[in-house]
């Protein structure tokens, strides 16, 4: 499994002139750690991701996630990291979107690798994440999230951004977003995460935020610890926000900068906040509405896919493993598969954690990078060519 350097970071809050929260102050939490994440969960999460028309067609899709993947490489001691001879030499929009292809992937996967690594063995197996521009009817507005997780217990909001540099010194950019949604999770009750993953050819660096007001699970050390001489290339930071990797939207989302003379104003209830919201823009109608109009997706992803031979968990698989770069085949390959039926979010991640497990253990297998929600299943291995379908036997 790949890792990548997670940094944490505590925000504070005071209470504006129009009596909702703004930012005022953002400090390190903890020391930087290694992190693992699984790059098939990176992608995955962007398989979901909806078009304008609601209209997909498979072979379209994987060719998104295959540039997304040819993007993405391991060191030899599993550090990811970009590829960056491919990367540098593309036009600024392709370059943006694996940005923010990856940005979105990333908080996927860290927040939930983050999760278990707290929850350990114990862990809930019910974990779901939802990219919240499923629900149509907020698609359009500033104000929401663009993820979010679910298990039994919880329901978390987050918040990504991707870049191709390195972690800024300023954290400007992080106080303007957070502004923009601190007084959507004030008004609905929402607990709230955000992550800027910072992908360059050094390795990746994820800087998680997260609330200093109030008990939290992100509270617990997560990863493991990093001697200092592994992080010298995060000692020169630089403010460059290079303009291939802003995202449209985020200039101009700040409220009025907050004087710093001003005393920090924790929430009287912030220790035990009230019951979350599930009324219209909340977490609770944003999570039902994508899941609604998911099966719309998996359906047209699935009449458009190729069949195949294969079932996984009784059920029919379609799609085609196809090479990770068209141009160097032995680079690799990818799946995107589609399931004939859905799978629970604990029976998708049961089957996940089978597959990664026999891939560990089988010897020549060339391992493989494996993820499987709902109907989709994505899988990936750097040392194989052609149709390695034995690499799913169930």
């Amino acid at each position: 499994m790949s890792w990548v350097t997670l940094r944490q970071f505590r925000w504070t809050t005071r209470i504006g002139p129009d009596d909702l929260p703004l930012v005022y102050g953002i400090a390190p939490y903890g020391e930087p750690a290694k992190l693992p994440v699984d790059v098939a969960d990176v992608i995955l999460v962007n398989a979901m991701a909806p078009t304008a028309s609601l209209r997909i067609e498979y072979a379209t899709r994987v060719g998104e996630l295959r540039l997304l993947r040819s993007c993405l490489l391991d060191k030899a001691d599993g550090a990811l990291h970009l590829a960056v001879g491919g990367f540098a030499s593309s036009s600024p929009h392709v370059r943006r979107f694996v940005s923010e292809s990856f940005g979105l992937g990333m908080l996927s996967a860290s927040v939930q690798s983050a999760y278990e690594w707290v929850a350990g063995p114990d862990a809930p197996r019910d974990f779901d994440a939802l990219p919240v521009s499923l629900a149509r009817k907020y698609a359009k507005s500033r104000v929401r999230p663009d993820l979010l997780f679910r298990t039994a217990d919880l329901l978390l909001a987050g918040e990504a951004r991707g870049r191709s540099s390195r972690p800024a010194a300023s954290t400007l950019q992080q106080e303007k977003r957070l502004n923009t949604l601190l007084p959507w999770a004030h008004a609905h009750k929402q607990p709230l995460v955000m992550t800027w993953a910072h992908l360059t050819e050094a390795g990746v660096t994820v800087n998680l935020y997260s609330s200093a007001e109030g008990g939290s699970w992100l509270d617990a050390p997560i990863g493991e610890p990093r001697p200092p001489s592994s992080n010298l290339y995060l000692d020169v930071p630089t403010d460059e926000v290079p303009t291939d990797d802003v995202p449209t939207g985020v200039a101009g989302d700040a409220r009025a900068p907050v004087d710093p003379d001003d005393p920090p104003g924790a929430e009287p209830d912030a220790e035990r906040p009230p019951p979350r919201s599930t009324g219209l823009g909340s977490a609770e109608a944003m999570f039902s509405a994508s899941r609604e109009t998911l099966p719309l997706l998996t359906r047209q992803l699935y009449a458009s896919a190729p069949e195949t031979p294969v079932r996984l968990a009784d059920r029919r698989l379609r799609g085609r493993w196809v090479p990770v770069d068209p141009v160097h085949p032995d680079r690799g390959t990818f799946l995107l598969g589609v399931l004939e039926e859905p799978l629970s979010p604990r029976d998708g991640r049961v089957l996940t954690e089978r597959l990664r497990a026999r891939n560990r253990d089988v010897a020549g297998a060339g391992g493989v990078a494996v993820a499987v929600r709902d109907r989709l299943l994505v899988a990936t291995s750097a040392l194989r060519e052609g149709q390695p379908w034995d690499l799913l036997v169930d």
